[in-house]
């Protein structure tokens, strides 16, 4: 044999086996031909880019765009990427039951309106490259749970499960995505939240938030996070209306307040509208959600985001740093806030004495914090603002603020408002366990009472007789663990406040524990409230009579129990001495 022709039938052979590689690679093996055959309908899930349904009247139409699902008829919006790749995934394996051949169609007069498939209500497209014809769907077969579907090309026509049916045959505002947003709270990088308090603005610098408005200070990642989920994981309980329209029925012509979330990527930001409560859905509030232009309900619990003071805790740093009244905190920064001079006395502070700021009786500093330092600051804490009050004149009082040359004055009772005494910042919970905590408790009124836990968390009586009543013995309990405080007065203990106490509570949390922690509650103090102090805690604290009525629950059962049985207590008319405030 020649060279020559040698060669030609290697390159003939050569070509024959790449062929035969690639055209077997393309080809199904057996397995997946025979599951491919059953299939009702083949396709490439990554290649469908569109959906169409016609249900009817009603037609729907889905796209794909940048991985993301959007609804284009009959309305815009986001659609719900998880039920249409579920739809997807479910039509690649939708089986035939069994075939009805063309020609036994054609040979069989009216046999596809008896099958619902001459002019069948509900159509499916798919879009895309290499997408099937249309499919069409019939009436429900004899058959349990089964159907009949063509394409529409086609009058071959298929017996298969109805699940697909189910599927699409819903109402266009079932495809709407009920998450409100597709945002993840790791993407949101600034938070602007607006309330009828003021603005409050968030930064994220690296892993950690900070407060930049109203006070440069560091934010608690936690409640910051928080807030954020609000947002990111809620869910829609109603699709209202687009928001072209008027929104004074849904508050949302003057919204209660907003959320706006940025992203490193967006300075638009996504912005959340807080409106009014549903005249029927009482647990249920009227949104508005710029990204998406429509008017929809959240669970009423997410009006909460109007009530969020996403700073750290604080704390009283001439106290060893002791846990403060976060609360009290911002009240007096939003009562800072809104006040207003009364008048401007000078324009030069040129005679600090005439108006007792040289040596003020007051001054309140403000602090901002930086994590890292900046071209402007160095990082740690750096006093921004100072008020210094003088003497007061009549229903005003001098106050200068920093090294402002104007001197003004402002109202006197502003300084009632600004606690001087460590104790009043104190945070107001008084205990701190959970009820199954405690061990063992006494009460004493106009008599003793003790008891302790026994076997099935039930009560036993150390000191006392008759029938427990276990229902108010863990109400008591309820409150007597997380008891929390009214307000503080302070180090001063009023006169006379507990020369007859109403009550002596005492309690520990374990069969070993010999720290006992114990409550004493005195004398009424006014408006409801009773002095009282516990002997781990510094100062007197007021205690509210709802929470001193159910420290005095009645804890011996009785048969029949009357109204006069029940201790209660009724608030003295003796004036409590006014804290500072």
């Amino acid at each position: 044999m020649k060279w020559k022709t040698t060669l030609v039938l290697l390159t003939i052979a050569l070509a024959l086996a790449v062929y035969i590689k690639f055209y077997e690679s393309k080809r199904p093996n057996t397995e997946e031909a025979k599951r491919q055959a059953q299939n009702v309908v083949n396709f490439s899930r990554e290649k469908i880019d569109g959906i169409v349904i016609q249900n009817g009247d009603d037609k729907i139409d889905m796209r794909r765009r940048d991985n993301k699902w959007r609804l284009e008829t009959p309305i815009k919006d986001q659609a719900d990427n998880s039920l249409i790749e579920n739809l997807l995934f479910d039509l690649e394996s939708w089986q035939k039951d069994a075939t009805i051949p063309a020609k036994q169609i054609e040979a069989e007069k009216n046999k596809l309106n008896e099958y619902g498939l001459s002019k069948p209500k509900l159509r499916l497209k798919l879009l895309g490259p290499d997408a099937p014809p249309e499919i069409l769907f019939g009436k429900d077969a004899a058959l349990e749970g089964k159907m009949y579907v063509r394409f529409e090309n086609s009058k071959e026509t298929f017996l298969t499960a109805q699940s697909i049916k189910k599927e699409i045959g819903k109402k266009p505002e079932e495809f709407r995505d009920k998450k409100l947003t597709d945002l993840i709270s790791a993407q949101v990088s600034r938070v602007v939240l607006k309330t009828a308090a003021g603005e409050m603005e968030l930064q994220k610098k690296g892993d950690h938030w900070e407060i930049m408005k109203p006070l440069r200070a560091r934010g608690d990642d936690q409640k910051i996070g928080d807030l954020i989920a609000q947002v990111t994981t809620a869910h829609i309980q109603q699709f209202v209306a687009d928001d072209r329209g008027d929104l004074h029925p849904y508050g949302l012509a003057e919204p209660r307040g907003s959320i706006t979330l940025f992203t490193q990527d967006d300075k638009q930001g996504q912005m959340l509208q807080i409106g009014a409560v549903p005249e029927k859905e009482k647990d249920q509030i009227y949104v508005r959600f710029s990204s998406r232009a429509f008017v929809y309900t959240l669970p009423k619990k997410t009006e909460e985001i109007l009530n969020t003071r996403p700073g750290e805790n604080w704390t009283i740093a001439s106290r060893n740093n002791t846990p403060a009244n976060s609360s009290e905190v911002h009240r007096l920064i939003d009562t800072l806030q809104g006040e207003q001079v009364t008048k401007f006395m000078e324009d030069v502070a040129s005679d600090l004495p005439k108006y007792g700021l040289d040596k003020p009786q007051l001054q309140l500093t403000f602090s901002s914090f930086a994590s890292e330092n900046t071209a402007e600051t160095k990082a740690g804490e750096r006093p921004f603002a100072t008020i210094a009050f003088g003497k007061v004149d009549g229903e005003n009082v001098y106050a200068r603020l920093g090294d402002e040359p104007f001197i003004v004055t402002v109202r006197r009772g502003l300084l009632d408002q600004i606690f001087t005494d460590p104790l009043q910042w104190q945070e107001l919970a008084i205990f701190k366990f959970k009820p199954e905590q405690i061990h063992s408790f006494s009460v004493v009124t106009d008599k003793e009472l003790s008891l302790v836990r026994g076997a099935n968390n039930q009560w036993t009586w150390q000191e006392g007789r008759g029938a427990i009543d276990q229902v108010n013995a863990q109400s008591l309990l309820n409150t007597l663990s997380m008891l929390h405080a009214v307000r503080w007065v302070g180090a001063t203990t009023p006169p006379h406040a507990f020369e007859k106490p109403q009550l002596v509570a005492t309690f520990t949390t374990s069969p070993d524990d010999k720290a006992l922690h114990k409550l004493t509650v005195g004398e009424a103090g006014g408006d409801g409230m009773w002095f009282a102090r516990a002997d781990e805690h510094e100062g007197i604290f007021v205690l509210s009579t709802p929470d001193l009525n159910a420290l005095k629950l009645p804890l011996v059962s009785q048969s029949s129990p009357s109204p006069s049985s029940i201790p209660s207590v009724v608030t003295s008319p003796s004036a409590m001495p006014s804290p500072k405030r």
